[in-house]
Order: C-alpha cells, then sequence, then structure tokens
C-alpha cells in the first residue's frame, strides 16, 4: 500500500514503492520471456481506510499497455498472494510482512525495500538497484532457499509471530466496526489483579525501558 509503505519505511535503493514497481515492469518489458505478476494489494479497496493513491491507477498512468507476461491481479480480485507465490520460482517484495511468511514456506523472497524478514539469512537481499538487476537477470539460474534457510525462516517465524507478540485480554475485539478494537472498561481492576499478563509485560519493558519476549 503505497501511503503505508512510504510512512512505515525508510527508503532504500529506490526512491520508493512506485518508484520500485515501475524500473522492474520496465525490467520484465525488455524480458518477455519472464512472467512478472503483480499482486495489488487488498487494502486499496478493501480496507476500513481507502487508499486515496493506488498502485493500479498509477501503472495505467504511466505505461499505456503491459506486455502480456506482465499480469495485473486487482485489489478486489480474491486470488491469494499465497497461491501465487506457489506457482513463482521467485517472490519479490518491497516492505510486506509476507516476506517472513513465504520464506517459512521455503519461497524464494527478494527485498527491494525494507522488511522484518530483510538481512536474517533466509532472503536475498540486493544492496542497489544494479545489484537488483542483476539478480532479476539471473533469476533462471540461481539457486537460493535450501533446507537451512527454510529453518531459519521457520526459526524467526516463530520469535516474530509467537514470542514478540504480546497478548492483551484487556482489549476488546468487535470487527463489525471500522476500528474493532477497543479498552474494556474494567482495565484498572484487570490491571489491578494481574489478570493480563501482556499488560504487565508492557509495563515491565516500559519501567526498564526495554524490549523483551512475552512468556
Amino acid at each position: 500500500v503505497i501511503w503505508d509503505a512510504n510512512i512505515a519505511y525508510k527508503q532504500n535503493i529506490f526512491k520508493n514503492i512506485l518508484d520500485w514497481v515501475f524500473q522492474t515492469i520496465n525490467f520484465f518489458s525488455k524480458n518477455k520471456h519472464i512472467k512478472l505478476f503483480i499482486r495489488i494489494h487488498p487494502a486499496e479497496t478493501q480496507s476500513d481506510r481507502l487508499s486515496r493513491q493506488n498502485i493500479q491507477e498509477e501503472i495505467k498512468k504511466k505505461f499505456n499497455r503491459l506486455p502480456k507476461n506482465i499480469i495485473i491481479i486487482k485489489s478486489q480480485d480474491i486470488t491469494s498472494s499465497y497461491l501465487i507465490s506457489k506457482i513463482s520460482k521467485y517472490n519479490l517484495i518491497y516492505a510486506s510482512k509476507i516476506g517472513v511468511e513465504l520464506a517459512a514456506r521455503g519461497r524464494n523472497v527478494i527485498i527491494a525495500g525494507e522488511a522484518w524478514s530483510k538481512n536474517k539469512g533466509f532472503t536475498i537481499d540486493p544492496k542497489s538497484k544494479k545489484e537488483y538487476f542483476k539478480i532479476l537477470h539471473n533469476l533462471q539460474t540461481i539457486k537460493f532457499m535450501n533446507k537451512r534457510r527454510k529453518d531459519l525462516a521457520l526459526r524467526y517465524a516463530y520469535h516474530f509471530f509467537f514470542r514478540k507478540m504480546i497478548r492483551l485480554t484487556s482489549l476488546g475485539h468487535n470487527p463489525k466496526y471500522s476500528q474493532p478494537y477497543y479498552v474494556k472498561n474494567n482495565i484498572k481492576k484487570i490491571f489491578d489483579k494481574n489478570n493480563d499478563r501482556g499488560l504487565r509485560s508492557i509495563e515491565k519493558f516500559l519501567r526498564n525501558n526495554s524490549e523483551g519476549l512475552y512468556s
């Protein structure tokens, strides 16, 4: 999502996510023997905060016509990104959490921006545009993912989703509303009686000005 990527992540080898998309399209337009699927993020049209600027429209403005080897999968399309990854030899991402999930599934991931999975040893992380396009030029010969890297990705996914995430029982959830999470009215009572271990963990981290693992 354009606004999310621009706000949440520092810029890297590309000016921004659109610069990456456009230059990647240019590359595949000149290399028609390789197929490129561009999955437009579902949140662009199916979120409580719809994007004012979306990638599909930006691509239309920039390119009058795309070659047949470049396939756009619209935001509204129900096709799963995980299904696309199964039929793709390599998965190009800019700043998505899906990099953790795909690598843990044994898929090859190339990161062009900033992502949690970057520089962990189980993704391909070009340090420059020159290196990025060199990797794309050699996609058909590069052999990257192996058992050791997949195991490393699985370990990181476990750490990320189960050790670093903190469960808060003092939060309520109502998926019918645009802001589905809310603080329960009796949060003080929950806190005083030590009935929310996650909240106590956060308090400890704040008091000690430190990070830690939820346990």
